[in-house]
């Protein structure tokens, strides 16, 4: 079985202070790539699950989405980091749900990440959720995962008693080296 990071892709991989609606929106945090670059080197799966409920209520298409995801998988790999996937929840309760989109899949229901997890072979607690919103921190732990909250995007207004998070970190950089501690500390436990 694989371990994986689930990662929030808006205020956690890319800046959210304007929403992302088409590719030239898209501005990954300076720390990202890094950050990805060591838990990938590490050994974990890194896979993207997002809310894009702007599809369903008609502010971008599927393609756009795409192609916004595409210039997000560019922009990392021209760095050298490669995701092993994108999972993209469109539906949204007021949205059109003439479309048919899964609402298990849109955070802080936990459909995206165990349908990765099926995928891909991932032991879901052996594996980290990190996001900027308390629906990212709900989903991580209906799945199994340890849940990291950064204080990019929207976490700096998470409510931490309700969301109640594994690990707190200012970026994504911060975070994955916590992650990385923390996986430390547990190996060598297990010996």
């Amino acid at each position: 079985m694989n371990k994986a990071v689930f990662l929030d892709r808006d205020g956690t991989i890319n800046d959210n202070s304007r929403i992302v609606n088409n590719p030239d929106e898209l501005v990954l945090y300076s720390e990202a790539v890094e950050a990805l670059r060591l838990l990938g080197d590490c050994g974990y799966r890194l896979i993207v699950v997002t809310n894009q409920g702007g599809v369903s209520l008609g502010h971008m298409n599927d393609e756009m989405l795409a192609r916004i995801n595409l210039r997000m998988v560019e922009q990392l790999m021209a760095r050298g980091v490669f995701l092993d996937g994108i999972y993209a929840s469109t539906w949204h309760e007021r949205g059109d749900q003439s479309r048919g989109d899964d609402p298990s899949w849109r955070k802080p229901e936990s459909g995206m990440l165990l349908r990765a997890a099926h995928d891909m072979g991932i032991d879901l607690k052996s594996s980290f959720m990190v996001g900027d919103r308390a629906t990212d921190l709900e989903a991580g732990r209906a799945a199994g995962c340890r849940t990291v909250l950064v204080l990019t995007g929207d976490g700096d207004k998470v409510d931490l008693s309700a969301a109640a998070p594994d690990v707190i970190a200012g970026n994504l950089l911060e975070a994955a080296k916590r992650i990385l501690a923390l996986d430390s500390s547990i190996s060598q436990q297990d010996r």
